[in-house]
């Protein structure tokens, strides 16, 4: 049936994808790792854009609101961030969190989100105290963002904040998004660089870039919420743990009732690229 088909594809490549990923982390090599173009059933495809009605154009929602998991797990697609431990101590961390949030970018593509993480990363591996591990890490995490139907999260993200608008509205909410996220993140240079940037950022794609830019150094205009799959599975592992203390304690023997500490230490530095921008 049409139904088998489609599972046994998506499961072939799922197979692939699994073994791709333990020849990477098991392979200990400290260079860029790039998988083959037909591991995902092709790579390059684009999603569908958010569509205005003729004589309007998309808009980002004002205001801004951009999420992150704050974990790098938020990348994977087919249930693989289960199979991926969360590192609150990831280097990469930070590019994890612009990645997901320029899903959420009005005007953003699924190329130009990838290429994002691509760039963040390789510059921050260049920084990094173990450049080897970094660049093993960011190997993995581009393989994550391959899995999967990406479009199953950048076409709901620009859904849910593009709005149409003409294109005077349009350029005046542009204008509005900037002065909010100046004055928020850099006041002093506010008036300054509003002008000139809008200068340039003239189209909902041109301004969808710079917002993207502008996310990696200012990391605080990111809300951080829990990954959904990993709450399911924190909960399983309480209800597992709370079952072996009622066991051991039912038993005599000795329980550990160690806490356990705080689940995200997020690092709100930009990344090394964001440091040195003239954003």
């Amino acid at each position: 049936s049409w139904c088998a088909k489609v599972f046994a594809a998506r499961a072939s490549r799922m197979a692939k994808a699994v073994a791709w990923l333990a020849l990477v982390v098991g392979s200990g090599i400290g260079q860029e790792y790039s998988p083959p173009e037909d591991l995902f059933g092709g790579g390059k495809k684009e999603c569908p854009a958010f569509r205005c009605p003729s004589g309007q154009e998309a808009a980002p929602k004002r205001p801004l609101k951009l999420t992150s998991t704050g974990s790098c797990n938020g990348l994977g697609g087919g249930g693989m961030s289960m199979f991926s431990a969360q590192k609150t101590d990831d280097p990469l961390g930070h590019c994890c969190d612009v990645r997901q949030v320029c899903d959420q970018i009005c005007g953003t593509t699924l190329k130009l989100c990838n290429e994002a993480l691509e760039t963040c990363m390789n510059a921050t591996c260049a920084l990094a105290a173990d450049k080897e591990d970094c660049t093993r890490s960011a190997s993995i995490h581009k393989l994550m963002t391959q899995l999967g139907d990406g479009c199953a999260k950048l076409v709901p993200g620009q859904n849910a904040n593009c709005q149409c608008l003409s294109p005077d509205r349009a350029a005046k909410r542009r204008e509005q998004l900037l002065t909010d996220l100046y004055k928020k993140h850099a006041p002093d240079d506010a008036d300054k660089k509003v002008r000139s940037l809008l200068d340039k950022a003239t189209s909902p794609k041109k301004f969808a870039t710079l917002l993207a830019k502008l996310v990696d150094k200012y990391p605080k205009t990111i809300t951080y919420k829990k990954d959904p799959s990993a709450a399911y599975l924190e909960n399983l592992m309480k209800q597992a743990k709370d079952t072996k203390t009622t066991t051991t304690t039912a038993s005599g023997e000795d329980v550990d009732d160690e806490e356990d500490g705080d689940l995200l230490d997020l690092d709100e530095r930009p990344s090394p690229a964001a440091e040195n921008s003239e954003l």
